[in-house]
């Protein structure tokens, strides 16, 4: 847990240095684990589609306001780099927020759909849930549920 907390303090200083249109971070969080279902298509082999556990182990998420009132969730992909899904070409939709949750619609046309709802449990524990379907013109097509914990989360940028 040390190095996740670690790990995500230095994204977000990095985030904000390198992404100076953002006005605020809202969260950081990763690391999440679930579940998805690989179909049968494609590249994907049938004796391997179905469900299967998935993770993005060392996977960091950041949601940040930028300074038009509009948001955006920037990723580290497998190599290590610094992706903005807004940059990338994704519409990023605010659906809906109540007094200890917020999730947004991450739509990359033709290729992915991705819920991410970022709450507090009844402990005051930050997580976010993550709900994605791949597909169209991409090369295997899958549909997951994951969840991790997040190191930071302000609620309050979003109201």
């Amino acid at each position: 847990m040390q190095k996740f907390l670690i790990r995500s303090l230095f994204l977000a200083l990095l985030l904000s240095a390198a992404e100076s249109w953002a006005n605020e971070t809202i969260a950081t969080c990763g690391s999440p684990e679930g579940y998805a279902y690989y179909h049968h298509f494609g590249i994907w082999p049938k004796k391997e589609s179905g469900f299967q556990e998935d993770s993005i182990s060392k996977g960091i998420t950041t949601l940040v306001k930028l300074r038009d009132n509009e948001y955006d969730l920037m990723f580290v992909d497998a190599r290590g780099t610094i992706i903005s899904n807004k940059r990338d070409g994704a519409n990023i939709v605010h659906l809906r927020s109540g007094e200890a949750d917020a999730t947004f619609l991450v739509a990359h046309p033709g290729l992915s759909i991705e819920l991410y709802t970022f709450y507090r449990d009844n402990d005051g524990d930050a997580r976010f849930d993550l709900l994605g379907s791949k597909g169209g013109a991409m090369p295997f097509h899958k549909s997951s549920v994951m969840t991790g914990e997040c190191s930071d989360l302000d609620l309050t940028l979003i109201r």
